[in-house]
């Protein structure tokens, strides 16, 4: 049985969800870890999490922040896709920062239909690329959850108009999501409160419209 640990981190502008999952022996990891500074790994630190690894939707400033923070102090992996892998390491697609500066030994690069067995429970690879050309969704099968990063949001999708975003991948990754994804899955969003499946396909003027 997997927890799923939502953390909320609020902006000026937005909000942008870190995940923590755990399964049943206490082995952790973490989704996108968005915020700057040792918060993240106080709590970790202070509830002894057995952390294996951090986990990267896609490669924007807004869900790497923490990464470089949790590798120093943990020394895990970090899985992104290869294609976002550029908008980490080059400040010019990050607010001026590279976040993943002095990583190169830790980074995992990942691929669609991969499967990763980090914790008791095999997490897949989706790559669903147009808000980025690398943004992943990881989908846990066997326990009906997914986590979309800014692919899918509740009644809404992710932007294209940021640097390697692309309209005319929309259709071909949606229908992708239709074809993986069961209606009953339970979806964990980058940004905003997590939907299901069944509710998007209805709901989502994204969905209704490709």
């Amino acid at each position: 049985m997997i927890k799923v640990l939502p953390l909320t981190y609020p902006e000026k502008s937005f909000s942008s969800n870190t995940y923590i999952v755990t399964d049943e022996k206490g082995a952790s990891i973490v989704i996108d870890p968005g915020q700057t500074g040792l918060g993240l790994v106080e709590y970790l630190s202070t509830n002894k999490i057995d952390l294996k690894a951090v986990l990267l939707t896609h490669g924007h400033y807004d869900h790497i922040r923490g990464v470089k923070t949790i590798v120093d102090n943990f020394h895990v992996p970090v899985f992104i896709n290869a294609r976002d892998a550029m908008l980490c390491e080059n400040e010019r697609f990050n607010s001026g920062v590279d976040y993943l500066q002095g990583l190169k030994d830790y980074i995992v690069y990942i691929e669609d239909k991969m499967t990763l067995n980090l914790l008791s429970t095999p997490i897949s690879v989706l790559h669903t690329p147009f808000h980025t050309p690398g943004s992943v969704i990881f989908y846990f099968a066997q326990e009906n959850i997914a986590f979309t990063g800014d692919t899918i949001f509740k009644r809404s999708i992710g932007r294209t108009d940021l640097f390697g975003g692309s309209a005319k991948d929309i259709a071909n990754s949606l229908n992708y999501i239709r074809k993986e994804i069961p209606l009953t899955t339970i979806l964990y969003p980058g940004h905003d409160k997590k939907t299901t499946m069944e509710d998007e396909l209805k709901y989502n003027r994204f969905f209704l419209y490709y």
